[in-house]
């Protein structure tokens, strides 16, 4: 969970675990969106400073982690587990598990929100991608990398366009704090 992984998640960013075990949870309240986004700045400032240790642990092939196991793997593997536990107790979050899963779907409402005013044409994407199989001035390298990156983007949009109602109706008063925070982490739908 080094600062790369924080400020995707948006800010711990954000995305997108809409497994069933997500829906199943307590739903998000404004108190527990308010506790979250004030953890965001120590989880931050914590993961900048663990970066370098952190990165061994990361998958390199992920812009942004899907699932709670994606944040705290790297956390169990470096030895730095209890160093967070610490951090987000201190915001009544009773495990890095539980913040993790937080975040995820604080994330993923806001991006749903978000992506309602963009009106993204995600079958243009898609023809883009098969356009970018077609050129002959691309290496092959070069071809897999943008392609993964579409993927990637198309599959968070797909797991966006599924944000359960709820979490979208709960994070709606607090998008301009959450823009805010994304804003200071690097962590924007736009980057």
């Amino acid at each position: 969970m080094h600062s790369r992984t924080l400020s995707k998640i948006g800010v711990a960013l954000f995305t997108f675990c809409f497994s069933l075990f997500v829906q199943a949870e307590a739903p998000l309240t404004g108190d527990l969106i308010d506790r979250w986004i004030k953890s965001q700045k120590a989880v931050q400032e914590w993961g900048d400073k663990h970066e370098e240790e952190l990165s061994k642990y990361e998958k390199d092939n992920e812009m942004i982690p899907s699932n709670i196991d994606d944040i705290v793997a790297p956390l169990k593997a470096s030895g730095l587990y209890g160093q967070v536990e610490d951090i987000v107790e201190d915001y009544g979050f009773s495990t890095p598990e539980e913040w993790a899963s937080t975040a995820l779907r604080i994330f993923g409402a806001y991006a749903a929100i978000e992506m309602q005013g963009q009106q993204v044409d995600m079958e243009a994407m898609k023809q883009q991608l098969a356009e970018l199989e077609q050129n002959p001035n691309i290496s092959a390298e070069q071809k897999k990398m943008m392609r993964d990156m579409m993927q990637q983007g198309l599959a968070m949009m797909e797991k966006f366009k599924n944000a359960p109602p709820a979490d979208v109706e709960a994070v709606k008063p607090h998008m301009s704090k959450l823009r805010k925070v994304m804003e200071e982490s690097g962590g924007g739908l736009d980057d």
